[in-house]
């Protein structure tokens, strides 16, 4: 793949996730009414400001479900598997995933994990580029 000016940008933030940046919990407390809030993540200004360089970059794919369907990605525990041979419309699909699934199911808690595990590699997409 060639290496392009969008994921050159991205590139940069490699060291960051390498340091397992850790999100502050906010929430969770009791209304007046008695109800509770739900708890949600606060992200680091890198952290948000990594998401906005994927939307804004269009690496961000709106159909990124059914590429990793396609690509027999059902979960993304299996995102490892792939990684190394993905190719960039699979990697854009990989990355939107934990983006978009923020709102759905705390992504970027899971992207944390998954980085934590290894399972995804800032260096190993970047070495796709360099192949």
């Amino acid at each position: 793949m060639k290496m392009t000016l969008k994921w050159s940008l991205l590139f940069k933030y490699i060291e960051y996730f390498d340091s397992r940046p850790k999100a502050e919990w906010a929430g969770g407390e009791k209304a007046e009414s008695g109800g509770i809030t739900m708890p949600y993540p606060v992200y680091s200004e890198k952290t948000n400001s990594f998401i906005r360089a994927l939307e804004n970059t269009g690496i961000t794919d709106i159909d990124y479900l059914h590429i990793l369907m396609e690509n027999g990605l059902d979960t993304h525990e299996k995102f490892s598997e792939l990684i190394d041979s993905a190719d960039e419309q699979l990697l854009c699909a990989m990355l939107t995933f934990y983006v978009r699934q923020e709102h759905f199911a705390d992504g970027l808690k899971r992207f944390k994990k998954v980085r934590e595990r290894g399972s995804l590699h800032f260096q190993n997409i970047r070495c796709s580029f360099c192949k």
